[in-house]
């Protein structure tokens, strides 16, 4: 008997304004631990995030979830950088997607 591995997609929408690593643990807190496919961070209304913020943002949906791919949408190009450089220094740029906002 072989075992069948499902992967979920999920979709968090990201507010104005984000900031701490705190915050990011408790936007992505309702994500399983195991079994997620993709996840779509949509930013559209978002105006401002930090660097910790992105970088635990990483941690917690590449690495601690082990997520399959992360889509980012419409993120500041800003945000876009700093999710680009966790994500390399995570070794998990590979499964990082940004399209930037038109």
């Amino acid at each position: 008997m072989s075992a069948t591995s499902v992967h979920q997609s999920y979709v968090v929408e990201q507010p104005r304004l984000v900031g701490s690593r705190s915050s990011a643990v408790e936007r992505f807190a309702h994500l399983p631990r195991a079994g997620v496919g993709t996840v779509f961070l949509r930013c559209e209304r978002m105006e401002a995030a930090s660097q910790s913020f992105a970088d635990e943002t990483v941690a917690q949906v590449l690495c601690a979830r082990n997520t399959r791919q992360r889509v980012v949408i419409a993120p500041t190009t800003r945000f876009a950088r700093h999710l680009q450089g966790a994500s390399l220094r995570r070794g998990v740029a590979d499964r990082l997607e940004v399209t930037l906002r038109l």
